[in-house]
């Protein structure tokens, strides 16, 4: 059962789909300190096994990835964004999917990344999407979580790209974050908070990246 929050956000990137896809094409709308993180992530990533983009939503990050070999496997949960992600990328793996409930086998994937992916989850369901998206990362794996800064507010949206569209945004703490990631044993390598940097945002941007321990590491 879907919470409260994905059935809103899910209902909203249905519709948006179209529009979102359009505005956001490729990897221009990030700063290039973000697009730097994103390789960042990419050179981390173990061997040749899978990456999983989760919340990918029209695969633009995953197509950026698989442009630098990376095997990518995207999931979603707007079938609406699903749909432009196939169209503008049809040879991308997808899957319909809640951040809450991975369709991927325990520590199987090579990298994951979750690119604005948790910022419509409430700050009390935060821990279990991040145990989530560590329980299929494999030991040594790289994990790269990109979202709004701040202190849990809640933002409400009713509009957006000119539409009647409700969305609910959470900003969440980076401190907050890197102490869930800490309790499923990953060790953050790299953390920045930064300004708005372009004309979409509106509040500050944070990224965390880190390393899943390996089995007996301290």
């Amino acid at each position: 059962m879907l919470t409260d929050d994905e059935v809103t956000a899910k209902s909203a990137y249905d519709q948006l789909a179209p529009e979102y896809a359009g505005a956001f094409p490729d990897l221009g709308a990030e700063a290039n300190a973000d697009r730097a993180l994103i390789d960042a992530f990419a050179r981390r990533v173990l061997g040749t096994g899978p990456v999983l983009d989760a919340g990918c939503g029209t695969g633009r990050v995953a197509a950026h990835l698989r442009s630098q070999g990376l095997r990518v496997v995207g999931v979603d949960l707007s079938a609406g964004m699903l749909a432009e992600a196939r169209r503008r990328h049809p040879s991308l793996p997808l899957a319909v999917a809640s951040l809450l409930r991975l369709p991927v086998a325990d520590a199987s994937a090579a990298g994951v990344l979750a690119w604005y992916s948790v910022i419509h989850t409430a700050p009390a369901d935060l821990g279990s999407v991040i145990a989530e998206l560590c329980r299929v990362l494999a030991p040594g794996a790289p994990l790269l979580l990109g979202f709004q800064s701040g202190h849990g507010e809640r933002v409400d949206r009713t509009s957006t790209f000119g539409l009647q569209v409700r969305r609910t945004n959470y900003r969440h703490r980076l401190d907050h974050v890197e102490g869930l990631l800490a309790g499923q044993r990953v060790a953050v390598t790299r953390s920045v908070v930064r300004d708005p940097a372009a004309e979409h945002e509106t509040t500050q941007q944070a990224f965390v990246l880190g390393v899943r321990r390996t089995w007996g590491e301290a």
